[in-house]
C-alpha cells in the first residue's frame, strides 16, 4: 500500500485508528523497551500513548518523567 486511506481500507479499519497506531511506532526505543519489561514507572495506556506521545524522543522522555 502507497497511503494510510489504502493501508486501512486493505485491513478494514478506520484511517484514524491506523493512525494512531503508527504514532506508537516513534516512540523512543529506551521507552519502548521499558514498557515493553514492565518497568515504566509512569502507568500509561495505550489510549493515553496515543493521545500524547509527541514526535521527539526528548519531549516523550520529559513528558513520561514529568507524569511519574
Amino acid at each position: 500500500v502507497n497511503t494510510l486511506t489504502e493501508l486501512a481500507r486493505s485491513e478494514k479499519l478506520d484511517q484514524r485508528y491506523i493512525s494512531d497506531l503508527i504514532k506508537l511506532a516513534y516512540i523512543a526505543p529506551d521507552i519502548q523497551a521499558t514498557i515493553i519489561k514492565g518497568k515504566l514507572l509512569t502507568p500509561v495506556t495505550l489510549d493515553w500513548l496515543k493521545s500524547h506521545v509527541p514526535a521527539c524522543w526528548d519531549e516523550q522522555r520529559k513528558i513520561l518523567r514529568d507524569a511519574s
